[in-house]
């Protein structure tokens, strides 16, 4: 824009306009005695010329087309967006379309820059949600006893109005929650140096704008150690959660395991087989025990149980392969207890679904490492399953006593 607000002296623009035609000492140094003398007179005759036309009041082009300029943008000022089209369209009238040009170029400019610092003023303005109106809405939800459909009506109108006023936050506020800044102290004054820092940017302060740029990559390190934080917070949760879940696991399978070994211990010729099925049909007998604990059992190793036990064992690795494999086993050892069965195989089988309760156990407390898992498994790869011995019970004659004794049918 240089002429348009900027103007030379006529003094200057003469000198401009007199200096091509004047020989320089430097060129008549070069020059024979004869032309110096010619490049002396016409140096002084250019020189008297140009100050018989200042006397005359005569101007140079260049001061007339200055003058013209410097006539339209009298008292135009610089940011005055208004006053600067009026010039330009001076300069239409007059022809002259390239400084027409550049002038409504610059008042384009200038209303940029005023509406951005504008909407950043807007943005930085606090916007809460109005108080008045939410006052209202809980003095109205009082009226109802909690719980009641009126009561949760007026609650979802007020967590609308919040949620509306959450939404209208600025795009500074919405980054300090993200950082977690919550200090209102802190919040105005960052938003009021934010601000500032703006409306210098706006004004072409090349200072104001790093200062800026700082400001937002200091609030992009701070959300993103705020949200590692929260990721390392979570993980801590979830890892307290998976212990504590199976904590209660082993507390609860170890219960199992006690259970299981009473009933090994209960596991006779007068509880299991014939007999046993016969006199669990009569109270205050040890079949009955055995059956109230193999139901106990059979309870524990159900669907549910199993699924929460998946849940809270490893994954992955040798331990994942064991636990999943112990699992599995359960499942199939349910059917596998019941009390008509020989006392030699239903002992076997309880001490099969002790066995994987135990190796279960060693895994969820940590008691096994990958190492212990990864052994067990190589040791089953050259066993061969063992297939139950299944035999006919026959009854002893001090079976045969009982029996008789409370189930004789007369």
């Amino acid at each position: 824009m240089a002429g348009l607000f900027d103007y030379q002296s006529p003094e200057n623009m003469r000198a401009a306009r007199l200096d091509p035609l004047l020989v320089s000492p430097a060129q008549m140094g070069q020059q024979p005695l004869l032309s110096q003398l010619v490049s002396q007179m016409s140096n002084a005759g250019a020189n008297l010329g140009a100050a018989g036309a200042g006397m005359l009041g005569l101007q140079l082009p260049e001061e007339a087309e200055q003058q013209r300029v410097k006539d339209i943008m009298q008292g135009v000022a610089q940011d005055d967006a208004v006053g600067i089209r009026a010039a330009a369209e001076k300069f239409v009238r007059l022809g002259d379309t390239q400084r027409a040009n550049a002038l409504m170029e610059k008042a384009n400019n200038i209303d940029d820059r005023a509406m951005a610092r504008q909407k950043f003023e807007l943005d930085m303005k606090p916007k809460p949600f109005e108080p008045t109106k939410v006052a209202k809405l809980l003095n109205e939800q009082s009226k109802y006893p909690v719980g009641s459909p009126g009561f949760v009506a007026y609650q979802g109108a007020i967590d609308k109005e919040t949620a509306a006023a959450e939404g209208s936050k600025s795009s500074l506020e919405k980054n300090m929650d993200s950082a977690g800044i919550t200090d209102p102290k802190q919040r105005q004054a960052m938003a009021q140096k934010a601000l500032n820092l703006q409306l210098q940017a706006n004004k072409g302060d090349q200072t104001a704008m790093a200062a800026l740029t700082l400001m937002s990559k200091q609030l992009d390190i701070q959300i993103a150690q705020q949200k590692l934080e929260q990721a390392k917070e979570k993980k801590k949760v979830a890892a307290s959660a998976k212990v504590q879940s199976a904590s209660a696991e082993a507390y609860k399978t170890n219960n199992i395991l006690g259970t299981i070994t009473k009933a090994i211990g209960q596991t006779g010729g007068n509880t299991t087989g014939v007999v046993g099925a016969a006199l669990k049909q009569v109270p205050g007998t040890e079949a009955v025990d055995l059956e109230q604990n193999l139901l106990t059992i059979k309870a524990n190793i159900g669907f549910n149980e199993l699924t929460q036990m998946r849940k809270d064992s490893p994954t992955g690795g040798a331990l994942g392969q064991v636990s999943d494999m112990e699992n599995k086993a359960l499942q199939a050892a349910r059917g596998s207890l019941a009390q008509e069965q020989s006392p030699g195989q239903l002992r076997e089988n309880l001490k099969s679904v002790e066995e994987s309760y135990s190796r279960w156990m060693k895994v969820i407390t940590g008691e096994w490492t990958e190492e212990n898992a990864q052994n067990y498994l190589d040791s089953l790869k050259n066993k061969k399953a063992e297939q139950p011995k299944a035999g006919k019970v026959v009854p002893t004659a001090e079976q045969n006593t009982l029996i008789q004794k409370y189930l004789k049918v007369n």
